[in-house]
């Protein structure tokens, strides 16, 4: 056989061994068997692997001189998560001083935050973002979203905060952005295949739902989520009603969406996405009709907070709690200050409650409520009047 031959032989066979090394990668990813993040980790280490031992290096660099380097303690932080590389630090003191200024803005989103995004100062949407910690009392900013945001929809997932839809003063939006704070800046997503204002998100499954919203001309059923691995928005089952305004709860592994608006009332209609994520149910209703409202999970129970009964009403300061095991609301405590529009977060078994309107003016107040107690508990006030703000919590 000539060489030409030979060669040609060979490369085919290359080329037949490559293709079906893609498909069965693909198959393997496709069934959840590995990711493709391990694969590439795999082979990382293997052609680190060949390399050391054709060119073997001996100094005496310790992990601490890698870690002061900045682009490789953001590449451990992302790997890691942030919650390892902090008990990394407090563990060992040489590392936290090598680390110290490779990542100054890691601890912006550390677990036990609760973050405003965004809203409506009564003048004006906002781009701000603050964030406050219930151990020191103490509000502090974060770097400002690179877009205006009134009523968009907020959760934290992955260590990192989304922020998507709403209005900036002109028009509805799609876009979406997350706060990455190894990078400590937001970074554009790909945008949402609807405008959506008023939508509510939820965190599940290793991806970001975002459900209903108004879109300019209608009030939304459809359902999206975020794939991060894909970085790409995927089509999820229709909400049974449409709606905007409303408040979305994950609970045992399950979201629920209470209340909003379907552009002719006021709703107190609750439905749940099943664990396959393939359908919906319907709930028993809240007592009240909410638009606007807040809420999220403590223990085991649904708690939804204030927001308008109708269109001609006052916001509200009552609250309620849905109890799944007895398919039941009930009513709570009221809030100290009636409000819509504001953005909620639960830490540590407490839920917060942050600014809103009132029916006259945006609010600076903030409160909390230990549901152990049963009482609400004045906090410190925003430096910046927020309604409709979107809350999330670390």
């Amino acid at each position: 056989m000539a060489a030409d031959d030979k060669y040609r032989l060979l490369q085919a066979q290359i080329d037949g061994l490559r293709d079906e090394s893609a498909a069965l990668r693909r198959c393997l990813f496709a069934a959840g068997t590995v990711t493709e993040e391990a694969v590439l980790a795999q082979l990382h280490r293997a052609h680190f692997d060949k390399v050391h031992k054709s060119h073997p290096l001996n100094t005496g660099a310790t992990v601490l001189h890698a870690l002061a380097a900045q682009e490789l303690a953001l590449a451990v932080a992302r790997s890691a998560g942030f919650p390892a590389v902090r008990a990394l630090r407090w563990a060992s003191w040489p590392v936290c001083k090598a680390m110290a200024g490779a990542l100054p803005s890691a601890e912006g989103l550390q677990t036990g935050n609760i973050f405003v995004c965004g809203g409506y100062d009564g003048t004006r949407c906002l781009s701000l973002v603050d964030h406050f910690n219930p151990v020191s009392a103490k509000w502090q900013a974060l770097p400002e979203m690179n877009v205006r945001r009134e009523a968009a929809a907020a959760a934290v997932m992955d260590g990192q905060l989304f922020v998507c839809g709403g209005f900036d003063g002109k028009e509805r939006l799609n876009s979406a952005e997350r706060y990455d704070p190894a990078v400590g800046c937001w970074q554009p997503l790909p945008s949402m295949t609807s405008r959506r204002v008023g939508a509510t998100a939820g965190a599940l499954a290793g991806g970001l739902f975002i459900c209903g919203g108004f879109d300019g001309s209608r009030y939304l059923a459809s359902v999206e989520r975020f794939n991060p691995l894909r970085s790409a928005w995927e089509t999820a089952p229709p909400m049974p009603t449409a709606r905007e305004g409303a408040v979305a709860a994950v609970l045992f592994d399950q979201l629920h969406i209470c209340g909003g608006n379907d552009g002719s009332q006021t709703l107190n209609v609750v439905e749940r996405l099943s664990n396959d994520h393939a359908c919906w149910e319907a709930l028993p209703s809240m007592n009240s009709r909410r638009d606007g409202a807040v809420g999220a999970v403590m223990r085991g129970k649904i708690y939804v907070c204030g927001g308008f009964a109708g269109a001609q009403s006052l916001s509200l300061s009552s609250s309620e709690r849905f109890d799944p095991a007895l398919g039941t609301w009930r009513s709570l405590p009221p809030m100290l200050t009636r409000r819509a529009g504001a953005a909620a977060s639960v830490v540590a078994g407490q839920l917060y409650v942050c600014g809103g309107y009132d029916g006259a003016q945006n609010l600076t107040e903030c409160e909390r409520l230990d549901p152990a107690v049963g009482m609400w508990e004045l906090l410190p006030a925003m430096g910046t009047r927020r309604g409709y703000a979107a809350g999330a919590a670390s």
